[in-house]
């Protein structure tokens, strides 16, 4: 979740590429992906298979129906995606704390003080 915050690049740990969904791909009631809908589930389903292409990239593609075409891509494979920043967690508690701070500091250091035996 910190790249969430605060942006970056993901490349892929354990293989070449990452499995980047398009929108093709069902998801459920919360928008996450079912374990089976996953590029490890769908490559021993028939009809599923990747396709490389020469330039290192590829793609996830199911077959609809038992004829050669129409193909629907369900997966883009690339060596990395930029995630860019969109919590903003960082921003927001900035901003409180410079707003409320002082104020909270010197209450609490005039109760601190009013108590002190």
């Amino acid at each position: 979740m910190a790249r969430q915050e605060t942006g970056g690049r993901r490349t892929p740990r354990a293989s070449r590429h990452i499995a980047v969904p398009t929108s093709a791909v069902k998801r459920g009631g919360k928008g996450m992906i079912a374990k089976s809908e996953r590029p490890n589930a769908l490559k021993a389903r028939p009809g599923v298979f990747l396709m490389r292409s020469k330039s290192g990239g590829g793609a996830g593609i199911v077959r609809q129906g038992k004829a050669r075409l129409p193909l629907q891509f369900l997966y883009w494979l690339r060596a990395g995606v930029t995630i860019k920043p969109r919590f903003g967690f960082r921003n927001t508690t900035g901003s409180s704390v410079s707003r409320t701070f002082g104020d909270n500091f010197i209450a609490a250091i005039g109760e601190a003080m009013r108590t002190a035996r």
